[in-house]
Order: structure tokens, then C-alpha cells, then sequence
């Protein structure tokens, strides 16, 4: 018996665990056409042409390929590239994160935290970014052994590794950025006419490649004409029915499937104000073609925490005195909090004495707050503290700034007059990235006139 036979987790389990080592062999080295099977069932085979995306493509499908950044980076200590996703290809959990060194894949907490660090505010809190990312170092700089499955490793200048990550998503990412597009019937036109898909979602040679043999490196015989039959098949498939009319207009338009340029913002100077949906969506018209909604909450709130943001990088936050010192009454621990970060607190904004054990009063706010969210947005910045203690500093702040801009934002189902409004628009287009709050949410979705006439079936 094997020595470790007793501690085998059940058949589809331990087949689960293969499976994710072959998928990132596959992805280290996709020059190598790669074939598995479990049971005597295909479960993964790849061209082996040295494609990434193809790779990818074989491993995760059309769903991930349709939402993938790509990441090409280098700096004077490493080179980074691969693919990573956009918020829509997030997940509830970090499996499908991979990092290869060198070509062998590694596990590193600090990578992931960069990485994280570079999607804040791009994806929603309690989602974890996708990413296939290739870093190229000089192994002299990497101790690989310290681990003895070798998944770990050190590096001896890992704040600039950090920064190199971070560096490399981020710019993928804000080249990428661009309003959610909600097209009607999408992913049903998608599953039951694949002739009326045009767009070319992988490389040409994935199918069409010419076989050359795999002594020159070419896709083997037999895996070429595995290809050119799946690729007949798929494009000669016949709808079995119509698409069945959705339930309702939500159906079409609560799923965005992809994003567009980040130059359509300007967008919202030139479109006419359609009217407001339950006192909480701002619709807006554009050149007839096409159709704005903006939540207003999502949109004021990105506001706010850029306007903080901004001024806090340029130290340029001015408090405005109370007419009134407020008095607020706290729990020990959140008491605590207000004095352990008193510094942290009056940067952005804040003067306070505490006149108790648990009791304070707040005698300036910063000028971006309202005043009568005056004990709510405080109180929203210390548990926003103390959320994120025990991080980096330059992390707690922008916690406590990202509570402060909800608390300060103004809510759902709140009645805005026509001059409001147009100053949300004029503001929100001057903004960094006017697209998500700060907790990963979409501020704008599209519809087009051909998409609704879809919806209403005038056309198909």
C-alpha cells in the first residue's frame, strides 16, 4: 500500500487536484499540445501552438476569453506577462489565480495582494480578480527553496516585485476600463445561433493551423484533426428553436457582458436627460442610437471618494467648523479607535476632543461632507479603520475614505431636480474612472436602440 493511500481524499477530489496540476503545466508551457483524460473522457486538450490566450481558451472557455486583459509589462528587474480579467471574470475565491516564475507555478500571498491592490475599486469587495501571469527574473534574485514542493519561493527585492505586479495589472486595467454594455439576448444568441457570431474570440491558428508535425514543434496529426472536426461541427450546427422571449426587460440589461472605450464618457455632455427610473436611475439618450443609465448612488459616491482621494494626495483637505460642536456617543472599542488614529483622522478632515471615556465631539468636517451626515460619515471612517487594521497605512486610509464617500453619497429613491442632476453628469465626466464605485460596482450601463428593438423582436 502506498504510505499516504489512507489519507487520499474520495476519486472525483483527487481527480479535481490533477486536473488543476496538468491545467497549469498547460498553461506554463502552451507550446506543448497537452491531452488529458479522466475516466477515459477528455477533460482538457490544447494546440500547442506557444498561444496563451489559445491555451486559455482550451482550459476556461469562451466566457473567460470574452473578458480578458492582456498584460505585457517589463521594468529594469523583471518582465510580466499573460492575461488577467475584468469584473466579470471574478469569482468568489482565489483559484483561479496563477503565477508562474520562470515557468513553474509558485503560490505568493504578496503577488495576489499586489494584484488585488491594482483591481480596487474595479471589481466588488468579497470577489477575487482572475489572472495568468508570467514573471521573468534573474534567478539569482528568487531563493526557490524555501518550500518542499517548491510552490513558494523569496525574493530578494520583493517591494519592488510588489510594485512591478501592481504596476503591470493596473496598466492593463485602466487601458481596458469603459462603460458596461448591456446587450439584449447576447448569451442567448450565443448558445443557439453561432453562425451570427463575427467576432473572432481566439487566434486563427487554434483551428486552422496547417499540421507541420511535432517534431517541428507544429500541433500533432492527430490533435489538428481533432480541431478541424470540433471547429465543422460548431459552425455547422443548426438553432434547434428560437430564442424564447425573456421574462422581462431586467433579463437583458442585469448582466453587462463586455466594456467599451474609455473614450465614450465624453458621451455624457453631449446626451439629453430621458427622465430618472424610481428616483434612483438617471436615463440618458445619446444621438438616438444609444441609451445611458446611471445609478445615481454609484455615481455620486465615486464622486466623493475621488474628490477625498485627491485632495488627500495633494494634502490639500480643508475642514470646515461646526457651527454646533456635535456630541457622539461610541462604544469602547470604536472610542478606542478615535483616539489610537487621531493623526490618520484629522488629514482627512476631522477635528474632534474626546470629552469621555466613549463620548466626543466632532468640531470640523471636511469640506466634501455634508452637514447633517455628520456622525454617520465619522463614524463610517473608524469602522472603516477598523475594518482594514493590522494593513499598510496608505490601505486603512483609503478604507476609511471609500466609508466615508458611501455614508456622504446621496441614496436611492432620493428626488434629484434637473440642475442636480446635469452637475452629477458634469462631474462624473470629469472623473478618473467614472465607470465603478468604489466597492467595484458599475456607476453607467448602455443599452443601444438594436438591442431593444431585440428585446421587441422587430428585428433578429
Amino acid at each position: 500500500m502506498p504510505a499516504r493511500y489512507k489519507f487520499l481524499k474520495n476519486d472525483s477530489t483527487e481527480a479535481r487536484y490533477c486536473t488543476d496540476i496538468v491545467t497549469r503545466m498547460a498553461l506554463a508551457h502552451p507550446d506543448i499540445s497537452f491531452a488529458y483524460n479522466v475516466n477515459r473522457s477528455e477533460v482538457l486538450r490544447t494546440p500547442g501552438d506557444g498561444s496563451l490566450r489559445n491555451a486559455l481558451y482550451c482550459a476556461y472557455g469562451r466566457e473567460i476569453i470574452e473578458n480578458l486583459y492582456e498584460v505585457d509589462y517589463s521594468d529594469d528587474i523583471c518582465s510580466i506577462k499573460g492575461y488577467t480579467g475584468n469584473r466579470f471574470a471574478a469569482r468568489g475565491n482565489r483559484r483561479n489565480q496563477t503565477v508562474f516564475v520562470n515557468g513553474r507555478y509558485i503560490k505568493d500571498p504578496m503577488i495576489s495582494k499586489a494584484v488585488e491592490k491594482a483591481y480596487e475599486t474595479e471589481i466588488m469587495k468579497g470577489k477575487f480578480p482572475f489572472y495568468v501571469l508570467d514573471l521573468r527574473i534573474d534567478p539569482g534574485l528568487v531563493d526557490v527553496n524555501v518550500h518542499p514542493a517548491k510552490t513558494e519561493v523569496r525574493f530578494k527585492k520583493s517591494s519592488d516585485i510588489f510594485n512591478s505586479f501592481y504596476s503591470a495589472v493596473r496598466t492593463a486595467v485602466d487601458a481596458s476600463r469603459g462603460i458596461s454594455a448591456a446587450e439584449a439576448g447576447t448569451a442567448r444568441i450565443r448558445k443557439t445561433d453561432p453562425l451570427k457570431q463575427k467576432e473572432t474570440i481566439v487566434n486563427s491558428t487554434f483551428f486552422d493551423k496547417e499540421p507541420t508535425g511535432s517534431k517541428q514543434g507544429g500541433i500533432p496529426d492527430k490533435v489538428h484533426e481533432a480541431f478541424k472536426e470540433a471547429r465543422k461541427k460548431f459552425y455547422s450546427e443548426k438553432p434547434n428553436d428560437e430564442p424564447k422571449v425573456m421574462d422581462s426587460f431586467l433579463d437583458y440589461v442585469s448582466e453587462p457582458k463586455h466594456s467599451v472605450s474609455g473614450e465614450y464618457i465624453d458621451v455624457l455632455a453631449k446626451a439629453r436627460i430621458a427622465g430618472v427610473l424610481f428616483d434612483t436611475f438617471i436615463i440618458l439618450e445619446y444621438n438616438r442610437e444609444e441609451m445611458l443609465v446611471i445609478d445615481q448612488h454609484a455615481a455620486h459616491e465615486r464622486i466623493t471618494f475621488e474628490g477625498i482621494l485627491k485632495k488627500r494626495k495633494e494634502r490639500n483637505i480643508d475642514t470646515q467648523k461646526l457651527m454646533v460642536p456635535y456630541r457622539v456617543k461610541l462604544d469602547r472599542r470604536t472610542a478606542m479607535i478615535a483616539e489610537d488614529n487621531r493623526e490618520l483622522l484629522e488629514s482627512l478632515g476631522f477635528e474632534y476632543d474626546m470629552i469621555g471615556i466613549n463620548e466626543l465631539v466632532i468640531r470640523g468636517m471636511p469640506v466634501e461632507i455634508e452637514g447633517e451626515n455628520t456622525e454617520e460619515v465619522f463614524v463610517a471612517a473608524l469602522d472603516g479603520i477598523d475594518d482594514s487594521s493590522g494593513q499598510a497605512p496608505e490601505l486603512v486610509e483609503r478604507e476609511a475614505i471609500y466609508q466615508m464617500a458611501c455614508k456622504n453619497s446621496v441614496k436611492a429613491n432620493t428626488k434629484l431636480n434637473e440642475l442636480e442632476i446635469k452637475s452629477l453628469l458634469r462631474q462624473l465626466g470629469t472623473l478618473e474612472n467614472p465607470y465603478t464605485c468604489p466597492h467595484g460596482r458599475p456607476v453607467i450601463l448602455t443599452l443601444t436602440r438594436k438591442g431593444l428593438e431585440k428585446i421587441f423582436k422587430r428585428i433578429v
